[in-house]
């Protein structure tokens, strides 16, 4: 199946998420901290995304190079990384939209994030 990329590829992105993620908030400390003290300032909107996603990205990630380790077949560990790394970008991108937009899609992408992780889980524990 051409459409779904690979598992490295698909953690590739998720690297480049969290370095962008990481970067950008470097580049606010280096600044002074700007509106930190304000609660929905764009500084805060950032550690908030920075900090969920720093949280979630290596459970994911280390799932998904347990599951290749272990020889699960290809395709759905594929799918479930994917699947994985979308649900974050998705995540990311709901936070710096509107308010209807972060809990019309950020909630929804959390959920998919809950699933991908239980099915990466499973892969792991029973393959």
């Amino acid at each position: 199946m051409e459409f779904i990329p690979s598992t490295y590829a698909s953690l590739g992105l998720l690297g480049g998420l969290c370095t962008a993620l990481a970067l950008r908030m470097s580049f606010y400390r280096l600044a002074g901290s700007p509106g930190e003290a304000k609660p929905n300032s764009p500084l805060n909107v950032l550690s908030e995304v920075q900090l969920l996603t720093a949280e979630w990205a290596p459970l994911g990630a280390f799932l998904a190079l347990a599951a290749k380790q272990k020889g699960a077949p290809a395709l759905p560990v594929d799918i479930l990384t994917a699947t994985f790394v979308a649900s974050r970008v998705t995540f990311v991108a709901s936070r710096f939209v509107g308010d209807s937009f972060k809990m019309a899609v950020g909630f929804p992408s959390m959920v998919v994030t809950y699933g991908a992780v239980a099915g990466l889980s499973m892969i792991v524990a029973f393959a």
